[in-house]
């Protein structure tokens, strides 16, 4: 069984196709004296395609029917996204028929774009293409130059990679405990406590998968 995420947003129904593309990065140059070289340099972007149905009617199949939102509310929250110009996070659990997980995902991504399909016949249904790609933080490079009494110029150049935001919430994905959210999230397991203080949970051993917390 499949589960996806859009930050704290599950799709009603697992995508019918789910493709991930490792991008290359590397670089061909031609060398006078060698011919073509490749220049390996580091793993590019990923991109993710995801086919999915937004169902019109709450159909016994659709996991979300707790909270059922019709078509409309998910087209407004993918537009939102676009226009908000920042990353989301995409999560998805995977679990085997006994209960086992296989591997989880859950990185930020951008919306590159989406392409919204309505068919004869299915009125009320919206099947959607969405296009996601991974998202990495830009580094800044610092120049500095530096005038010497002699006349002349040293230049100097730095690359520093943006601070890491601080998560101010997690949704739980399968496998999780508090104590991994914390030792994760905040860099010490033994501040799960404060977690379950936070979000009014009475016992820590228990929370659910798509479950938002706020972190302190």
């Amino acid at each position: 069984m499949y589960e996806f995420y859009l930050d704290d947003e599950k799709l009603p129904l697992p995508p019918s196709k789910f493709t991930t593309t490792v991008n290359n990065s590397n670089t061909t140059v031609d060398l006078l004296s060698i011919g073509d070289v490749n220049v390996i340099k580091d793993i590019g972007l990923r991109d993710f395609s995801l086919e999915v149905l937004l169902p019109g009617k709450p159909y016994p199949f659709v996991s979300t029917l707790d909270s059922f939102k019709i078509p409309i509310y998910y087209l407004v929250k993918f537009r939102e996204i676009k226009e908000s110009k920042k990353p989301v996070r995409l999560i998805i659990t995977r679990i085997l028929s006994n209960q086992g997980e296989i591997f989880s995902t859950n990185i930020k991504v951008s919306i590159e774009d989406y392409t919204v399909e309505e068919i004869a016949g299915e009125e009320g249904d919206i099947h959607v293409i969405l296009n996601l790609k991974e998202y990495r933080k830009p580094m800044l490079k610092v120049i500095e130059v530096q005038n010497n009494s002699d006349g002349t110029s040293e230049v100097t150049e730095e690359i520093q990679r943006e601070e890491k935001e601080k998560a101010t919430e997690y949704t739980v994905v399968s496998g999780d405990s508090l104590w991994k959210i914390a030792k994760r999230e905040l860099n010490d397991g033994s501040r799960y406590k404060e977690i379950a203080q936070l979000n009014g949970i009475q016992d820590p051993n228990r929370i659910n998968v798509g479950q938002v917390l706020r972190l302190p």
